[in-house]
């Protein structure tokens, strides 16, 4: 590294020091998205290893708020020692400025700008017919949103409907998971050029804390929508303070719904303080959703094992819920031998009904199968389930998170591991486990994850559209402080997709479209 890029590396440290101790909107966005890359360190900060988009934001950065950065430097002695004498003196510095200018303009040259398409809501007609309604363009406007949410390329158009209804991007709090996402990095920096607040959702309490202790929230409104029951629980638990402000929040998944009523029965007196709208337990997504799901994993499934197949092969089906239901039935049409566990008897009589073999423990329903698949939506891949798995077989999950397998178990089992790869197209597909105390061989497709998500958009395009709208639809109730009582909210969803006719406009639009 040249002496230049040395000194750049020294100023660098104080420009992040800077930027993590603003209080502005910028700073703290610029600080996530160098963070996300993992390219921030106190110690040392190279500049010739920062990617170009890195180089980018932080070179714009420096031409706006230099002179911010110098008084800063005056004003914080005991943070950064003797170096606001050398920030000052290479900032100033005519030659280093021009090349900053002429760096940042040849970056800009050469980074192409981000294009989902030219029109965002080509994709989802439904979205945006609920988003162009002019009585509500003010909805969402000085109101803070809580959004868990998959970042996959519909999250796009949702975002755009809740913009055209008021929503200041400033005022946005966008989490993502660890899901193997297709264009997740893509989704990042878009919000972020949108002046969203985007972190990964294992910082939740980092900003909630933000939120509970700064004086930037006052009296404004809060929404949660979320994928997993994530915010809900933690407001109640850490940061009772913020609950005056929460209007409500909506959820779209079981899992989270779960989490809430967990968290009431933890312990003696636990009520929710404000209304939780589920769109995960309502009629109208659980009789539309699980289909196009079961399509997504069957697709995914085959491609990832497409060096294998699976048809004929013996699978063992965990879970006969909604989801569990269509993925057994799909597998069926294709020549699969299915067999079921599901530890409600309901479900198992509607399983034997339909000529599924069906067990009384999961340990049994998965010994001397090719395939076991969670859709249980919970840890039904546990110890005794893996300790029964034949050699080779493969393990597979079609809820969210990481819940159906434990992966605990299997690293504590675990002699050896190696990735799991398609040997036709050379791509990786999970991990192999190799478990004591013989070496027996499991193959954990998507490492654990849902396998609709697994480099895959999940679902297809109308699918999304609808449960997207449904969602934005749920938000827009909440604003209207009807009198929903605080607590889970199960019937409330049917109502407003009935209220908006969201099926029939949905078949109308669609129709038009194709």
């Amino acid at each position: 590294m040249s002496r230049k890029d040395e000194d750049f590396s020294e100023n660098l440290k104080i420009l992040i020091r800077y930027i993590k101790s603003s209080n502005s909107y910028k700073a703290e966005h610029f600080y996530n998205y160098w963070k996300h890359r993992g390219l921030l360190n106190d110690i040392t900060v190279d500049w010739i290893i920062l990617e170009p988009e890195v180089k980018m934001y932080i070179l714009e950065f420096i031409a706006e708020d230099e002179d911010k950065i110098q008084i800063w430097s005056k004003q914080n002695p005991d943070k950064i020692k003797n170096e606001s004498e050398l920030i000052q003196e290479k900032f100033q510095q005519a030659q280093i400025k021009e090349n900053l200018k002429k760096t940042s303009e040849h970056i800009k040259k050469t980074i192409p700008s981000i294009d989902f398409s030219k029109d965002l809501f080509e994709h989802t007609p439904l979205l945006s017919y609920y988003s162009q309604d002019t009585s509500l363009k003010d909805t969402f406007r000085g109101k803070f949103l809580l959004i868990i949410m998959h970042f996959l390329r519909d999250l796009i158009p949702f975002v755009e409907a809740l913009k055209s209804l008021g929503l200041e991007m400033k005022k946005s709090y966008f989490f993502y998971k660890d899901y193997p996402y297709t264009i997740k990095d893509e989704i990042i920096e878009y919000l972020i050029q949108q002046e969203a607040i985007v972190d990964d959702y294992n910082n939740l309490e980092v900003h909630l804390d933000n939120l509970q202790n700064s004086e930037i929230l006052n009296e404004d409104e809060i929404i949660i929508i979320e994928d997993g029951g994530f915010i809900v629980p933690m407001i109640h638990n850490k940061y009772v303070n913020l609950i005056p402000n929460v209007i409500g929040a909506v959820e779209q998944t079981t899992r989270g719904i779960f989490n809430a009523k967990t968290w009431e029965e933890s312990k003696a007196g636990n009520k929710l303080k404000f209304p939780l709208i589920s769109v995960a337990t309502c009629d109208f997504k659980t009789e539309f959703e699980p289909r196009y799901i079961a399509d997504a994993v069957i697709n995914n499934l085959n491609k990832m094992v497409s060096h294998i197949g699976f048809g004929g092969m013996k699978v063992a089906v965990l879970g006969f819920g909604t989801i569990g239901r269509k993925v057994a039935k799909r597998l069926k049409m294709l020549g699969v031998n299915v067999e079921i566990y599901d530890p409600k008897p309901t479900r198992m009589l509607r399983a034997a009904i339909k000529g599924y073999k069906v067990y009384d423990l999961a340990s049994q329903a998965c010994k001397n199968k090719d395939f076991v698949i969670g859709a249980s939506g919970y840890n039904a891949i546990e110890s005794d389930v893996i300790r029964n798995l034949d050699f080779n077989s493969y393990i597979v999950s079609t809820s969210s998170e990481q819940y159906e397998i434990d992966l605990n178990e299997l690293n504590r089992l675990k002699r050896d591991s190696e990735p799991l790869m398609n040997s036709e197209t050379n791509e990786r597909i999970g991990t192999i486990y190799y478990l004591a105390p013989d070496k027996r061989k499991i193959n954990v497709i998507a490492d654990g994850y849902p396998i609709n998500f697994w480099h895959s958009e999940s679902m297809p395009k109308q699918a999304s559209d609808v449960i997207l709208s449904l969602l934005l639809l749920c938000a827009i109730e909440l604003t209207k402080k009807k009198a929903l009582k605080p607590g889970i909210n199960r019937e409330i969803a049917d109502k407003i997709a009935e209220e908006h006719k969201l099926a029939r406009n949905f078949l109308t639009l669609w129709k038009m479209q194709n």
